[in-house]
């Protein structure tokens, strides 16, 4: 058995390898016993304090161990004004709720700026653990990545076709350049078969789909993409035409039968890709209108008529290495300025 204080008085982590300079002094407390198998101990933190990278930490609480149960009593961890929290038990049935809050992030990770709030629950069984959690920020950012305000609600139970529900919910975000003004997403059911929403609302137009599927017994999800619609001010409304299937795993990607239509405009095309680089596509039923150009403004407007054709294609990375297809153009006409020899072209071929 054993008995033991221990107290820390200004030192400083850096003098242990990679860890930020600072002022770091702690009470602690253990006692505890061995007898064979059997161990029994308790350890708690009396007092934590000190200055960390600049910021002020602090700290306290209590684990318990015997019996092959843990007790943990109110630790807590602070950095700046970003607090983590443990309380509960783990046994054959968990109960530990955690809570964290940073209002301070940059004390943690220099370029992580704006605030973010978590707090769930363990609970379930040691076999079958169940985490339920919240997830809020509020002007998150991160060099050149930004999110406005962002919100996560999860369930899950943690096995094998483990029963969960997601909804994730991001109102603003500019990747890079590439700037979002909402996600959602919604999907519920268990490992095994799930379904659900997604909404993607970007500056390139909003897209929305339904998905269906889960995971097998290899790792590979299969399902199924549907009612996927996409808009935009510029291009249009396009909407699909039956269903696509979606194979994925950590090595491939696979979409097949996948068909988008706008009016008269339209194609099917399938496609995959791996890891190793190499993929292939193949594009069948393409119909389109050139005056979608005019429209678009991609082009002067004068040009008018309808390119039907279908394509296969193969290659690895950026590197084409197989390309076949055939492009039929049965009607073409093309204005030209005035001040030209020829101000009107007109093509009535294949």
């Amino acid at each position: 058995s054993w008995d033991a204080e221990a107290r820390v008085d200004s030192v400083d982590p850096s003098a242990f390898g990679e860890l930020p300079a600072g002022e770091i002094n702690a009470q602690i407390s253990s006692s505890g016993s061995k007898a064979g198998d059997k161990l029994d101990f308790v350890a708690e933190v009396t007092t934590l304090s000190g200055q960390l990278a600049g910021y002020d930490v602090g700290g306290g609480g209590k684990v318990e161990y015997g019996d092959s149960v843990w007790l943990v009593d109110n630790f807590h961890l602070t950095d700046g004004r970003n607090e983590l929290r443990l309380h509960g038990s783990v046994k054959e049935e968990l109960d530990l709720d955690f809570s964290f809050t940073g209002e301070q992030l940059g004390a943690l990770l220099p370029a992580l700026k704006g605030g973010v709030s978590a707090h769930g629950r363990v609970g379930g069984t040691v076999d079958m653990p169940r985490l339920t959690a919240q997830l809020r920020s509020d002007g998150l950012s991160y060099e050149n990545y930004s999110v406005t305000s962002a919100s996560a609600d999860v369930d899950f139970v943690i096995e094998e076709q483990g029963a969960f529900n997601t909804v994730v919910k991001i109102g603003g975000a500019d990747l890079g350049g590439f700037m979002l003004e909402q996600v959602g997403v919604d999907i519920s059911g268990s490992t095994g078969t799930h379904s659900g929403d997604i909404l993607i609302d970007s500056d390139f137009g909003t897209l929305s789909l339904k998905i269906s599927g889960g995971l097998d017994q290899a790792k590979k999800w299969r399902g199924v993409l549907a009612e996927i619609g996409y808009e935009h001010p510029d291009y249009g409304q396009w909407r699909q035409k039956g269903s696509a299937a979606l194979e994925a795993s950590a090595e491939f990607l696979k979409l097949s039968d996948f068909c988008l239509y706008s009016g008269e405009n339209g194609f099917c095309g399938s496609g995959e890709g791996s890891t190793s680089g190499s993929w292939s596509t193949r594009i069948d039923e393409l119909r389109f209108s050139l005056s979608k150009l005019n429209e678009w403004g991609e082009v002067k407007p004068g040009i008018t008529g309808v390119v039907k054709g279908e394509l296969v294609a193969a290659g690895k990375g950026s590197v084409l290495s197989t390309l076949d297809g055939k492009i039929e153009v049965p009607e073409l006409e093309l204005d030209v300025d005035a001040d030209e020899l020829y101000p009107e072209l007109k093509w009535y071929e294949t």
